[in-house]
């Protein structure tokens, strides 16, 4: 498939922080580059949260600076809708990614001849990056094939009775583009405040989690299950429904290892798993007020995939994925499928099923090469919202499967060497003793990690903006008492 090349121009806040998600898992668009713009709130916040959130979800879009403030009109921002800092108080990891020296128009242009006129530009924050571009360069308006805006209104304003924020904030900007005689589709704001997303949509959206156990007499009673999350962690929660139960999941798992809809069971034997052992699938969930899950199997009708005790062959430099002995439009052989930035893997120590890692992004994954022998293979369980390519993949891999985590960070924490909370800027931290990656050091422990009791092992630390350890894995996650490979 030839991917639509899309350029993003946007002064991210909240709104243009969900819009670059949508458009960041979308499979038919390549992202050739994002530049950012004053305009929710200074380009000081919107350059560093767009650099942020591509990190977030593990992107590698070139972000460059653009202008930080209008052509000619007063500074407008919006933080009394964003936030000071333009995400509404979120505080994301800074992004390890070199800065790109080039100014956004220049990059703009750059990107444009070199796509020859195929270029697409989606501009959701005020216009003036495009029309500096314009100004610059007369001929893009000839090399961009379609500039798409969010921005405007047919019948009403959100900043006046009658202007939109993006063109109220540099409207001399919004003329020039308008003028400029380039194919235009305009988004107002009477159009996307016809947007919305039901409860059964939101849901889709990104919380998977595997189901590996219900209520049983062995384990647990009562309204439980057992998940394992796609952040790594894991836990028995309490739900709505029993879901040991046919018509509460409802979903079947014939012979060949297909997902099929069906009534009659909630749980169903397969080839390479025990007799009478319940078989994980993965699902959406929600959770109320209380605390309490509702749990929907994915939609089977699109792509959900369960492979048991079979042959993987994972690499974190290819986005390609090849699962052995795995059904797909009735036939069953070697499957072949994608992956790509967003794309969200949870994978458990090999031969324990105990402790899993999350990964996202296939150049995060690890390195697997599970085969077809006795203990070198792994239960694969994958979801393909969109053709072949995995939205989420949960491995179990057995217990002679190698597993090559070349991202893997380890850190040691001995002791405080402070007994008092510390601060500094706008954060409260301990100070640790600490071996990080096998170098003796002290570190910041923000006081949101718990870091009063972090003593003791620890992979894959993450560290804020600020410098600070911000969350931590454990080694030792909920056990399992059953083992789920076959």
């Amino acid at each position: 498939m030839n991917k639509i090349p899309v350029w993003f121009d946007t002064d991210i806040g909240v709104d243009d922080a969900v819009a670059f998600l949508v458009l960041h898992r979308q499979p038919e668009l390549e992202v050739v580059g994002i530049s950012a713009v004053s305009g929710n709130v200074g380009l000081e916040h919107t350059y560093p949260n767009a650099r942020n959130i591509c990190h977030l979800v593990g992107a590698r879009y070139p972000v460059y600076k653009g202008a930080d403030r209008p052509l000619y009109a007063e500074v407008e921002h919006a933080s009394y809708v964003h936030g000071e800092e333009g995400l509404g108080g979120a505080r994301l990891e800074s992004s390890p990614a070199p800065h790109e020296s080039e100014a956004a128009w220049d990059a703009l242009y750059r990107a444009a001849v070199e796509y020859g006129g195929e270029l697409q530009v989606l501009a959701v924050g005020p216009l003036t990056n495009i029309a500096i571009a314009l100004a610059k360069y007369p001929t893009l308006k000839t090399l961009i094939k379609r500039l798409l805006i969010m921005g405007g209104g047919a019948a009403r304003g959100n900043t006046t009775p009658a202007a939109e924020f993006n063109i109220y904030a540099d409207p001399e900007a919004a003329q020039l583009v308008f003028k400029s005689g380039i194919p235009i589709v305009m988004c107002g704001l009477d159009v996307t405040l016809q947007g919305y997303l039901t409860a059964e949509e939101i849901e889709e959206i990104g919380n998977y989690a595997l189901l590996i156990n219900v209520a049983d007499k062995g384990t647990f009673v009562g309204k439980k299950a057992e998940l394992v999350f796609t952040d790594g962690t894991s836990k028995v929660v309490t739900t709505e429904k029993d879901y040991s139960k046919a018509d509460n999941l409802k979903y079947d798992v014939n012979k060949d290892g297909k997902f099929t809809e069906a009534d009659n069971t909630a749980w169903s034997t397969t080839a390479g798993v025990a007799d009478g052992q319940k078989e994980p699938v993965i699902v959406t969930y929600k959770v109320d007020n209380d605390g309490v899950y509702t749990l929907k199997a994915v939609d089977v009708a699109k792509s959900s995939y369960k492979v048991a005790s079979t042959a993987l062959n994972l690499k974190n430099d290819k986005a390609s994925i090849s699962v052995d002995k795995c059904t797909v439009n009735d036939v069953k052989d070697t499957t072949y499928v994608t992956a790509n930035s967003a794309t969200q893997f949870v994978v458990a120590d090999a031969g324990s099923n105990e402790d899993f890692t999350a990964y996202t992004g296939i150049k995060n994954a690890p390195t697997i090469a599970a085969g077809k022998n006795e203990g070198y293979k792994t239960d694969v369980f994958f979801y393909c919202k969109n053709g072949k390519m995995v939205t989420v993949m949960f491995v179990l891999p057995q217990s002679k499967v190698a597993i090559e985590d070349d991202n893997n960070k380890m850190i040691f924490f001995a002791k405080e060497s402070g007994s008092d909370l510390e601060h500094d800027k706008d954060s409260n931290y301990f100070e640790y003793n600490a071996i990080v990656d096998g170098k003796i050091t002290t570190v910041k422990v923000a006081d949101k990690a718990g870091a009063e009791d972090k003593a003791g092992y620890y992979s894959h630390y993450t560290v804020d903006k600020d410098g600070y350890v911000s969350s931590t894995n454990d080694y030792t996650k909920v056990q399992f008492t059953r083992n789920y490979t076959g």
